[in-house]
């Protein structure tokens, strides 16, 4: 099986934003993508790792100056959901450093989940085996847990990676509930 991934990075300290293309012989996973196209980033400080799937107005410069304020390696973007057994599930302490992280409970301890929205320093590249695939979610956020914090966002967020969710994101835009965002100043 192959697959054809278009990669989209945005670095943290500049107003660079680029889209790739790269077309993987065999799928390396989620973390796998990442690692062997590191190239990309690695004059960045940090960086942004957005999964293509979702559909939010948050201002992705508010999850930078929280990862930044942390001084952590690594921030994962939360949203709120009651379908926990379809998200990487999430609890954190009063600091919001994420101390439990689960993928795809069966049973919820949590209703904030994964969003598919990192900030990254290049440390992240030591946690990631050459094995592939390796998977963010079952493969790399559980070593993690302790030692990265989370961003509730509590602006538009959506997976799109179904139908329905798909179909409900295109009525919300025509119905104009996506524009704008709690903090306007999305730049």
């Amino acid at each position: 099986m192959s697959s054809n991934k278009e990669i989209a990075l945005r670095s943290s300290t500049s107003s660079l934003f680029a889209k790739r293309t790269s077309f993987e012989k065999k799928l390396l996973g989620s973390a796998g993508t990442i690692y062997d196209n590191r190239g990309f980033v690695n004059t960045e400080k940090e960086f942004l790792i957005i999964y293509a799937d979702n559909l939010t107005n948050t201002n992705l410069n508010k999850i930078i100056e929280f990862h930044r304020g942390k001084k952590s390696d690594f921030t994962m973007g939360l949203f709120h959901t009651d379908k926990p057994q379809e998200c990487g599930m999430v609890e954190l302490d009063k600091d919001n450093k994420i101390i439990k992280f689960i993928e795809k409970p069966k049973n919820s301890y949590s209703n904030l989940a994964n969003a598919g929205i990192y900030v990254s320093s290049q440390r992240i590249f030591d946690y990631i085996p050459r094995k592939r695939p390796v998977d963010f979610g079952f493969d790399i956020l559980p070593k993690l847990i302790g030692k990265m914090y989370g961003y509730i966002i509590e602006d538009y967020y959506i997976d799109i990676g179904t139908v329905d969710n798909y179909k409900k994101a295109c009525n919300d835009w025509k119905e104009g509930l996506i524009a704008g965002g709690k903090n306007e100043e999305n730049k």
